[in-house]
């Protein structure tokens, strides 16, 4: 079985409570997307009842049904859906659709169950311009630039043109052509491109002409086989799928924009060389940050560090270092400055970039930007009181608000900025020190501890604080204020985001009342229930999904906290949460993604954990140790050495670790270091079925203080 043939991208397509993942064809990082369309305004998309096209770019192909119209129903028993391709009987047309992508095209087939007149109907969002050669779609995807799709027009009869083409309840116009054609198959080769028509004309004869179907197919499932081909598993076949399913959609994004040596950037509006790195774009970083980009790093060093000239670029172009680029330039979205914990990571890791440029468009962005939520803009009062006063400020239950620059549904989500900030700088610091800014390295330090600042001795959690310096009251860290606790922290409570520290779990530990009190709140975490029906909690925490007591493996904040237990002396607490969590939020199956995926991010988390370690605090250098999936499992690193890990025994439910050794040498410690890792080598891991107390427990075992 070939290692793309494990991948179901259908996997995490019926959401539990929000964004539901969508079964795409592309390359790894690949810019054209193919994919089935489903009746508009269906969202768990494996639920949906029936198809309305092939979406290649901004094309939608769709061959008509029996009345006249260009939607089909389907069945997901005779259908084939893989990363590299798809085969979908069409009913109500009698047609069979297969697709698949190249880096910037693709091709879509129709076989019919017999000859004769047929229609297809090329629709496309905007504008459909037709000549001698090529039907070009333009779509309204970027603002100020065409996103231009390209098909050969010579083998087509335009019988009409539909104009402004109504579809459903009449909410959306489309343009599009009608193809009439006799026989009983029909190809549709396409090529995408911001750069401009031209472009996407050379990709066109470059990457899609001249091949079949089944050739372009080969060559997409090359491309995957080829990735996943760093990691060699032994172990339960299904959770392989789970796994190899996680790295599918790790490897999906960024996206590389580059073509033919250019790129349109949507952060000045133009078109520039490559200059010797490809463009990327297309995250959402407070999401992907802690984990689908170390994994990145560790398997395509040479893809991060253009994915990191990206981000610099993007700040060259814009004056702005954005956390979520997208090709028509950056989105005001969630909280943070975590770009910057990507070059700090890079320089734990050897991956080279231009640091004094990238000091730039992080000093600015910790210094002189705006820290608001859903902001892109110059400083304010807000940004002012963390930077003097050492927290972002609240405002009290249904105040007015002062500050205009303020989301009005967003709101200040004061705590979680504090918290989320101070380990940005505690990051940042790090690549001051890289290019001698002593001075800003200080601040930065200082403001690394920010987070004390937030600490209620009283109710022994992190609190909000108004301008003036006083807890907010009432406040309940359970309930918190307005939908997702937006008044005080993002999408999660005050349980989750008190644990927000995790570049100084020993001051976290230490305000907390030392180790044991930590491993008491640990446990409280995972077994606190909510005070309201659980169909009332998810109303005020959406995001909230894959609940363990307060704990929610649905959403970033927490993706951390199982691994807290080691820095108490208590991993087997770690060893036995990660499977319980693996074993009921995770699968192979539609409903195989507890939470919003959000870029890879869910599933960099299950693909750390199935190999028995995860980047606790990206930027420091220091992994933590979990419980693995499988028995053994090696991982080809991007700088040649190979690091495996075996946990004999794990399959059979042996899932508690009672020794370990590195390269063959006694491991009495729950942590190692990136260098260790880089270094290859094997981790042996000696798995129970019951929990021992007694490895990794003493001094010097935790993970150390990494600030």
């Amino acid at each position: 079985m070939r290692l793309s043939d494990y991948i179901d991208p259908y996997v995490g397509s019926v959401g539990h409570l929000l964004t539901a993942t969508q079964p795409i064809c592309a390359l790894p990082h690949g810019m054209s997307q193919v994919q089935p369309k489903f009746t508009q305004g269906t969202k768990d998309y494996y639920l949906a009842d029936s198809i309305i096209g092939i979406s290649g770019g901004s094309f939608l192909f769709m061959p008509e049904n029996e009345k006249g119209e260009f939607s089909s129903r389907f069945d997901h028993d005779l259908e084939t859906v893989k990363a590299y391709g798809g085969k979908i009987w069409l009913e109500n047309s009698e047609c069979t659709a297969e697709y698949t992508a190249t880096a910037h095209g693709g091709l879509v087939k129709f076989t019919f169950d017999r000859p004769g007149t047929h229609r297809v109907l090329i629709r496309s969002g905007s504008a459909v311009l037709i000549d001698g050669k090529y039907v070009t779609g333009v779509g309204g995807y970027l603002r100020g630039k065409d996103f231009a799709v390209c098909v050969p027009s010579r083998e087509f009869t335009h019988t009409e043109t539909s104009g402004a083409f109504t579809t459903w309840r009449g909410e959306h116009k489309w343009n599009g052509i009608v193809i009439t054609f006799e026989g009983e198959d029909i190809e549709f080769p396409f090529a995408t491109s911001f750069v401009g028509r031209p472009s996407a004309i050379r990709s066109l004869e470059t990457e899609v002409e001249g091949k079949t179907l089944e050739e372009l197919k080969e060559a997409c499932a090359a491309a995957w086989d080829k990735l996943l081909g760093h990691f060699t598993v032994e172990g339960d076949e299904y959770r392989k799928k789970i796994f190899f399913t996680a790295l599918y959609r790790v490897f999906h994004r960024q996206i590389c924009i580059s073509e033919n040596g250019e790129y349109y950037s949507g952060f000045d509006k133009s078109v520039h060389t490559d200059d010797g790195h490809k463009f990327y774009c297309d995250d959402g970083v407070w999401d992907t940050h802690r984990g689908a980009h170390p994994l990145q790093a560790l398997i395509e060093p040479e893809v991060h560090a253009d994915i990191l000239e990206s981000f610099i670029r993007q700040y060259d172009q814009s004056g702005w270092l954005h956390d979520f680029p997208y090709p028509h330039g950056g989105v005001p979205c969630m909280l943070g400055t975590h770009t910057t914990t990507l070059f700090a990571n890079a320089l734990a890791h050897g991956i080279p970039f231009d640091a004094d440029r990238a000091w730039k468009a992080v000093r600015f962005a910790h210094f002189e930007g705006s820290l608001l939520p859903w902001h892109i803009g110059p400083e304010t009062s807000y940004d002012r009181c963390y930077r003097e006063k050492g927290f972002a400020p609240a405002i009290h239950p249904d105040a007015e608000e002062t500050i205009p620059e303020v989301h009005p549904f967003e709101r200040r989500q004061a705590v979680a900025v504090t918290l989320e900030q101070a380990y940005d700088d505690y990051c940042a610091a790090k690549l001051a020190d890289k290019v001698g800014a002593d001075e800003d390295a200080a601040t930065l330090r200082k403001w690394s501890q920010n987070y004390r600042n937030l600490f209620d001795s009283s109710i022994g959690f992190m609190a909000p604080r108004d301008e003036n310096g006083e807890f907010i009251k009432p406040y309940d860290p359970k309930m918190a204020y307005a939908q997702g606790g937006r008044d005080y922290f993002a999408e999660c409570n005050g349980w989750i985001y008190t644990m927000e520290v995790r570049h100084d779990v020993a001051g976290l530990m230490e305000l907390l009342g030392g180790k044991e009190k930590f491993a008491e709140r640990m446990d409280a975490i995972f077994s606190e229930q909510p005070d309201i029906p659980v169909y009332h909690w998810l109303s005020r925490f959406p995001d909230s999904t894959g609940l363990i007591g307060q704990f929610c493996m649905g959403n970033e904040p927490a993706f951390h906290i199982p691994y807290m237990y080691n820095f108490c002396g208590q991993p087997w607490k770690t060893q036995k949460i990660l499977h319980d969590i693996c074993r009921v939020y995770f699968s192979a199956h539609p409903l195989g993604i507890c939470g919003d995926e959000d870029g890879g991010a869910m599933s960099a988390w299950y693909a750390f954990t199935a190999m028995g370690f995860y980047p606790f605090c990206v930027g420091s250098g220091t992994y933590v140790i979990g419980s693995p999936m499988f028995d053994k499992i090696s991982m080809e690193l991007g700088n040649g050495n190979t690091f495996t890990v075996i946990a004999s025994g794990v399959t059979e439910g042996k899932k508690y670790i009672s020794g370990a050794k590195l390269n063959g040498c006694e491991l009495d410690r729950s942590w190692f270091t990136a260098d260790e890792l880089l270094a290859g080598g094997t981790l042996e891991l000696t798995m129970s079925a019951k929990p021992d107390k007694t490895w990794a427990t003493g001094e010097g075992a935790v993970p150390p203080s990494l600030y």
